[in-house]
């Protein structure tokens, strides 16, 4: 007997090992389940179990697998095993949502156990069924099939297979709203099973508990079991219900806790583990749940981007996956919407695209009877209406979808339409029903921060229209602080804190509106404060250092070196193919850009997931808090007698200059001019300086230009003539260093250049600039500079042979014999490996190289160097100990400015690796003035003058050469931050 049940074991595995393949993977796991075994009917059992687990991995392993069911029932003769394996491949089929097949074979799996006697096994056969039918549309036959078994494993006490039927119940009755009855049969499911025996059963069955306390609002009890399952799941590692798990939970960190940040990183691990084990459907739902934050975080292109590759593979099993489907469509109509709400000359066809996605939705919904996300559509549609004026529209349909949600007990939902019905009471004057709807809506929305947020903003702006000031401001106040608990946990994602406190900066515009009309000086300059470059802050602080072995920074590196052969491509091109060589006769200069752009875009997708990697290491973390609102006096401190800050501020277009000095109150000056005169003035300085870059023929030789000359006395009276005439600063201390806090686009104006009476602002006053004032007084901190260890690197493509000469002038004033720890790197030296050691010991860092501003994506804003390009990703990476970083190249100052004021380009990057001083260009460089400037600003750096009077002098001399007198040729560079003498 016992040789016989070792030949059989032989046999089985000898028949696994044949239906495996090469791949063998399962094949130990299988060994043990049959070794275990003492008859046909215990390894049946135990290769269903391993079976029921291959579900969540490759299912084309599981389909090799399969017949060793039938092999076992023709080894054995009992048709039973047969019926066995019918049951997997029921499963299977469901899995692979080929819902008919799968019905079928749980019914043949029924058949053959009646007609060996085993009820119980039949029956248990038939609870699949029970999703199939309801998938089918066949509802009622679903709920008939389960009570018939809910009442036989009940009188059975067959807990496994009534718990698997509660189940069933409760997904039919969530699906169609009834989630008190769903809950019911969940907690009725698993009251008798065992922890021990039943545990992957009591597992699932708890996170569909918690996902309906997730949609009641019982957000403390899900997220206590989803954080004890993870617990579990962790010790056990089964890896896909441990990704579920943490998907689950990430729609709590940031629905409820705001931490949005730990929430993308979850998601994002778990959408990998997916994609490994081919569960297309849960990659989908982590798309999905990526896709609501990106919304949340203002990236619409990233978010519409997922839905526009998500939609077309769910399209392809509409009918397994409407929920899904309808979930993208409506959630791709919105995308359209808010894109639309900010385009204003493309608005109608984004509208429009909104439209037909939430009808694709509707139908979808109306087709499934998916009562819920049926009026999720509705209540989207109803923003849409409010912005299409359609107002009474927008009503109706918001008020249809708060019907729903209140009788349903869906009280979150019901928050949410209550605040966007507020909004269109309000476009409809009706604010005493707005405020009703938006402190009904406030009951609920304490758990939510964005809603809260939203929520206070709106009552504000009532406040405000009803000329309540106090109150408006308490509002905007109470919104402020929600913003700030948000963006506090994406200090270490800098893209999309960025993109964030952009799209949310109206509450603090519009507080610090009112404590500029009720004169509360010091308060809207510390809110003007918190809301600049915030970040930037928080990276001089705790900048982001990536390990040397990741895997997407690699990717980032090959991808960058691919771009720079792309671009020695660009320059060789032929200036065009033959058109059966192109594409519709495409050059191949368009043809290289064309995969220029691809590449680009790959890695700017690379930096908005490299933050999220778990082995990210952040300097200095442990002890970093968030950075605290430096006071005014603070900041008086760090002033000379002889120093002024100029911070400007434009609001409800109006132009304001905070005025702050050493010795002399906070002062606020309202300028006479208007903020659409500032914008006009930028646009025609703009103009100006892209007819030179053209050649246009204007003579700069000679006199200023009068075109340009009339622009920069125009600068003078919009910026300058109301602070020198107003302030009491001026007036009485009679400043000669002024500190220039630009905002918006007047980062990128040369205030220095401004023009009265025959004279350059530059020649009465040593101006330096400051992204904030903040930023500013975290330059001061940093040690002082010293000259000791030059760092100098030039590097000439073939264009600009002034660098070399201007390098090779100033190893000369550097030379080794008196600064023996000089490095100079010039043509093939200048290379970025070497740039990264080299930083290492640098006191200053001077480049002289091609510079170039990314427009579209200002983080690939790059400095050329021999081989490849150093972008602000890798001038992030750098360990650098310079103070001074003197970038001489074209438009390395020039940043893509926020709604935040955040600046994003090149300065952002060697701010956040420790420079105190940056020496920046607004625009293209001449190379032979830009020789001559850096020449005499090292003069006076060496001599020991202050960076700022040394650059001052350096243009001076400039503008008093004839050759290049126009200011193209001088105001260009800019000193950012400190400018505080070397110590010589």
């Amino acid at each position: 007997m016992e040789y016989l049940m070792e030949n059989w074991k032989k046999e089985l595995k000898k028949i696994a090992k044949e239906l495996l393949g090469e791949d063998q993977s399962d094949l130990p796991h299988i060994k043990k389940v049959l070794d275990e075994s003492s008859d046909y009917e215990n390894a049946t059992i135990g290769l269903k179990e391993k079976a029921d687990r291959m579900l969540d991995g490759n299912l084309d392993d599981l389909v090799k697998f399969l017949p060793i069911f039938d092999r076992i029932a023709d080894l054995s003769g009992d048709e039973t095993h047969r019926a066995m394996g019918l049951r997997v491949k029921g499963n299977l089929y469901r899995k692979r949502r080929q819902l008919e097949l799968a019905a079928n074979c749980f019914d043949q799996a029924s058949e053959l156990y009646i007609r060996y006697g085993k009820e119980i096994e039949s029956q248990g056969s038939l609870v699949g069924n029970i999703s199939i039918l309801f998938k089918l549309k066949r509802r009622e036959e679903a709920v008939k099939l389960a009570m018939q078994l809910v009442n036989k494993f009940e009188s059975w006490k067959i807990w496994d297979a009534f718990a698997r039927v509660c189940f069933a119940l409760a997904k039919i009755y969530q699906f169609e709203g009834n989630l008190d009855q769903s809950l019911i049969f969940l907690e009725k499911g698993a009251q008798n099973l065992d922890e021990k025996k039943h545990q992957r059963l009591l597992n699932k069955i708890k996170v569909n508990i918690a996902s309906i306390k997730l949609e009641t609002g019982d957000y403390e009890d899900a997220r206590s079991i989803f954080q004890d399952l993870i617990k579990i799941e962790e010790k056990e590692n089964h890896s896909s219900f441990l990704a579920d798990l943490r998907e689950n939970l990430a729609f709590i960190l940031y629905k409820i806790d705001g931490n949005f940040y730990e929430a993308l990183r979850l998601l994002k691990n778990s959408r990998e583990t997916f994609y490994d084990l081919m569960q297309e459907r849960k990659v989908a739902e982590c798309q999905l749940d990526i896709c609501k934050i990106l919304i949340h975080l203002h990236d619409l292109e990233e978010a519409e981007k997922i839905c526009n590759d998500m939609l077309p593979e769910l399209e392809r099993n509409a009918d397994a996956d409407a929920d899904l489907l309808g979930s993208f469509y409506y959630h791709s109509g919105f995308i359209n919407f808010r894109i639309g709400m900010s385009n204003k000359k493309n608005r109608s066809n984004y509208f429009q695209k909104a439209r037909e996605r939430y009808g694709q939705a509707e139908r979808l919904y109306e087709e499934t009877g998916d009562e819920i996300s049926l009026h999720i559509t509705t209540y989207f549609l109803g923003m849409l209406y409010r912005d299409q004026n359609r107002l009474q529209d927008s009503h109706d349909s918001l008020t249809r979808a708060l019907n729903y949600f209140e009788a349903k007990n869906l009280t979150d939902k019901a928050a949410y339409v209550r605040l966007e019905l507020a909004k269109t009471e309000i476009e409809r004057d009706k604010p005493e029903s707005a405020v009703k709807l938006l402190h009904a809506s406030l009951e609920r929305a304490s758990l939510f921060p964005q809603l809260t947020a939203d929520i206070y903003y709106e009552l504000g702006h009532i406040e405000e229209k009803r000329s309540d000031t106090g109150q408006a401001l308490d509002h905007y106040l109470k919104s402020i602080e929600q913003i700030n608990r948000i963006a506090s946990s994406l200090t270490h994602h800098d893209i999309y804190h960025t993109a964030y406190f952009a799209g949310e900066i109206k509450a603090y515009n519009r507080a610090a509106r009112i404590y500029i009309q009720q004169n509360r000086v010091e308060e809207a300059f510390q809110l003007m404060e918190q809301a600049k470059s915030r970040n930037l802050i928080n990276l001089m602080v705790q900048s982001l250092k990536l390990p040397p072995d990741s895997l997407l920074a690699q990717e980032y590196d090959r991808l960058k070196k691919q771009l720079s052969r792309e671009l020695s491509r660009l320059r060789n091109a032929p200036v065009e193919l033959p058109p059966e060589q192109g594409e519709r006769g495409e050059t191949a200069r368009n043809q290289t850009q064309r995969r220029m752009r691809g590449i680009e875009s790959q890695m700017r997708k690379i930096l908005t997931d490299l933050p999220l990697e778990s082995d990210v290491k952040i300097r200095e973390w442990a002890s970093f808090q968030r950075v605290e609102q430096i006071k005014t006096e603070t900041l008086q401190r760090g002033l000379d007698k002889n120093e002024v800050i100029l911070a400007y501020y434009i609001a409800s277009d109006n132009i304001y200059a905070f005025v702050l000095s050493k010795n002399h109150a906070l002062e606020l000056i309202t300028m006479a001019a208007s903020a659409e005169h500032v914008e006009d003035m930028l646009y025609e300085f703009k103009s100006q300086l892209k007819l030179q870059r053209k050649g246009s023929g204007m003579n700069y030789s000679g006199l200023l230009s009068e075109d340009i000359g009339i622009i920069l006395e125009d600068s003078y009276k919009i910026l300058i003539k109301d602070v020198l005439e107003k302030s009491e600063a001026f007036k009485e201390s009679h400043p000669s260093r002024l500190i220039i806090v630009p905002y918006g686009d007047l980062h990128g104006f040369p205030f220095h250049a401004a023009y009265n009476n025959g004279r350059y602002l530059i020649e009465d006053y040593t101006i330096s600039y400051a992204p904030s004032s903040q930023v500013w007084y975290y330059c001061q901190q940093k040690e002082p500079l010293r000259l000791d260890r030059p760092v100098l690197v030039a590097f000439n493509p073939g264009d600009i042979p002034e660098v070399i000469e201007e390098t090779n002038y100033l190893a000369d004033m550097f030379p080794k014999n008196q600064y023996p720890d000089l490095i100079y790197r010039k043509q093939e030296e200048a290379t970025l490996e070497n740039l990264r050691r080299d930083a290492l010991k640098s006191d200053f860092l001077h480049l002289a190289v091609h510079g170039f501003f990314h427009e579209s994506h200002p983080l690939l804003s790059r400095l050329f160097l021999a081989g490849e390009s150093m972008t602000v990703h890798d001038i992030m990476q750098l360990e650098l100990s310079a103070k001074l970083a003197t970038l001489s190249a074209c438009e390395t100052g020039r940043s893509e400015i926020t709604a935040s004021d955040e600046l994003v380009g090149l300065i952002r990057g060697f701010f956040a690796v420790g420079a105190a001083s940056l020496v920046v260009s607004l625009w293209v460089a001449p190379d032979k003035s830009a020789r001559l400037l850096m020449e005499a600003f090292y003069k006076g750096v060496k001599a020991g003058k202050p960076l700022d009077e040394s650059l001052r002098q350096a243009q001076i001399e400039l503008l008093k050469t004839p050759q290049f007198k126009h200011p193209f040729y001088w105001s260009l560079f800019m000193l950012v931050g400190r400018s505080a003498a070397a110590q010589i």
